[in-house]
């Protein structure tokens, strides 16, 4: 007899850029705008070191011995197959204390290769959820799709969206460093994060 059916508890988005893209590509070392040579996604330590934490929590040696947090990631392939691979967590460190990462995506079966997002298709998200069993599990979210209801949760599209819309009033009224939208909602409490807002 098995149990109850897994639910999903939390979930963590940021919104796929060009210059993510290029990362993903491993395109990015002469672009600044998108992190230098950094192949990493990015995101600010205040309001997400708390929620990565809980998805990755194992503990590894990153480069130079540095304390790091890995998990097991679920995907699904390009056949549509279910299939498993590591990714690293980066926590906040003196030299980079107000931002935490993902580090090494240009390397992730789970983000790149036949998996990387068509960005022909219109804005998508990368969106990491956490199940009550503790599986984790990334894929790709597309606009299109998160404006029509029953692909994805009311709860996680809902909060994408305001998401989006706050980061595209903000970015409407500047002329440089435009808003990412990305943020988090935890099943449990009901309650959401969009950075930013």
């Amino acid at each position: 007899m098995s149990g109850p059916k897994p639910t999903v508890i939390r979930a963590i988005y940021r919104e796929v850029k060009p210059g993510d893209l290029r990362k993903l590509q491993a395109e990015s070392n002469d672009d600044p705008s998108a992190g230098g040579g950094a192949r990493d996604l990015r995101f600010p330590a205040a309001g997400f070191d708390t929620e990565f934490k809980q998805m990755f929590t194992r503990g590894a040696r990153g480069a130079r011995g540095r304390e790091i947090r890995v998990a097991t990631i679920h995907y699904l392939d390009d056949l549509g197959a279910p299939q498993t691979t590591t990714m690293e967590y980066w926590p906040p460190t003196v030299s980079r204390r107000t931002e935490v990462r993902i580090a090494r995506i240009h390397d992730s079966p789970a983000l790149g290769g036949k998996r990387l997002p068509d960005l022909e298709k219109g804005r998508v998200f990368v969106l990491f959820t956490q199940y009550s069993n503790g599986v984790v599990r990334v894929d790709y979210a597309y606009e299109d799709e998160l404006r029509k209801p029953g692909v994805w949760a009311d709860e996680i599209r809902l909060a994408i969206l305001g998401c989006l819309e706050i980061a595209d009033e903000k970015n409407s009224r500047r002329s440089g460093n435009q808003v990412t939208a990305q943020g988090h909602y935890d099943f449990s409490t009901g309650l959401g994060y969009c950075h930013g807002q």
